[in-house]
């Protein structure tokens, strides 16, 4: 672990966790990545663990995006248990994604929604916007896109409590919308 004087140590973001449990780093206002000035990416990682629509509605960005889809299992993320829907373009081309996936998200192409059909083991999503801030391209409506000061870091005391392998009373304490 770094320490205060060193040189380096202001680059190691330890605790970039949300409630929910997701890992997320940006550079919005409130968020661990604004402290660098032009931080260049909007990432989150979280576990799909039930059906469920991923909010937003058709949108597209200025930026190239990334999404990450693996099954939940650290050694093996190719075991996969889940049935997720995405919806691509303006004419919802419809794909259904049931193994281990990286999609490309060129900018300016329409995705969503994204919708979890099934889940028999979790799997974990993660995605990369190219850019510190979440903004999507012009004409989308930004009003479905969740704040950043709607999201919530866990205590610190959780964190410790994490750490040490306690989830009981700390997962599942709070709601935090998904973003894509």
């Amino acid at each position: 672990m770094a320490t205060k004087k060193s040189k380096y140590g202001k680059y190691f973001m330890t605790e970039p966790i949300e409630i929910g449990p997701m890992l997320h780093v940006c550079g919005e206002k409130g968020c661990v990545g604004s402290r660098f000035s032009g931080f260049p990416i909007e990432m989150q990682l979280l576990c799909l663990s039930k059906p469920g629509v991923m909010i937003h509605a058709p949108h597209a960005h200025e930026v190239d995006e990334l999404f990450f889809i693996f099954g939940g299992n650290p050694h093996n993320y190719f075991e996969f248990g889940a049935e997720i829907e995405i919806m691509m373009g303006a004419e919802q081309e419809r794909h259904i994604v049931d193994k281990t996936t990286i999609i490309y998200i060129p900018a300016g192409v329409i995705h969503c929604p994204i919708t979890t059909l099934k889940v028999d083991k979790p799997v974990q999503w993660m995605h990369v916007l190219f850019q510190g801030k979440y903004k999507m391209a012009k004409g989308a409506d930004p009003s479905t896109h969740p704040k950043h000061s709607d999201r919530h870091p866990y205590a610190k005391a959780d964190i410790l409590k994490l750490r040490k392998g306690i989830t009981k009373g700390i997962i599942g304490k709070g709601k935090v919308a998904q973003r894509t």
